[in-house]
């Protein structure tokens, strides 16, 4: 469960960035409605005074808005790398360490008994493939003896 609000508030946060809240100066903000919606303008804002002005403006505009895309883009692109990273399960890992300490645990448990059973098998093929060997050579000590 609280890995599920963890990856909601996450996914907020990211949402938000990718929003522009909080980030992006509302001089940008109003830059990009201006373009958008040039009558709506306020009239502080309005160019009325010459073409010359005007494209400044226009180009200023269009300039900030294009910053807004590209942040947009590499927003999107960061959002992309921790879903696929499954960043919100490390946080949640490093939230709890005594998880966190069970994991390794149980890991560590798994490699040494693991470890124990391949080396009881790889000396039992050993034994066995050398068993001919070995009781040749008893025999024929003993034989030797008697």
């Amino acid at each position: 469960m609280t890995n599920t609000s963890n990856s909601i508030e996450l996914q907020k946060v990211i949402d938000n960035i990718a929003k522009k809240k909080h980030v992006v100066s509302e001089q940008a903000i109003r830059a990009k409605e201006r373009l958008a919606h040039p009558e709506n303008a306020a009239p502080e804002h309005r160019v009325e005074d010459s073409d010359h002005d005007h494209d400044i403006s226009i180009q200023e505009t269009q300039k900030q808005t294009q910053h807004l895309i590209a942040f947009n883009k590499s927003i999107t692109a960061l959002s992309t790398i921790f879903k696929q990273s499954q960043f919100d399960e490390l946080v949640l890992l490093i939230e709890h360490p005594a998880r966190m300490f069970m994991l390794n645990f149980c890991k560590g448990l798994l490699r040494g008994l693991g470890f124990t059973l391949g080396m009881i098998m790889l000396i039992s093929i050993l034994m066995y493939s050398l068993s001919d060997v070995l009781m040749v050579e008893i025999l024929s000590s003993l034989l030797d003896r008697y």
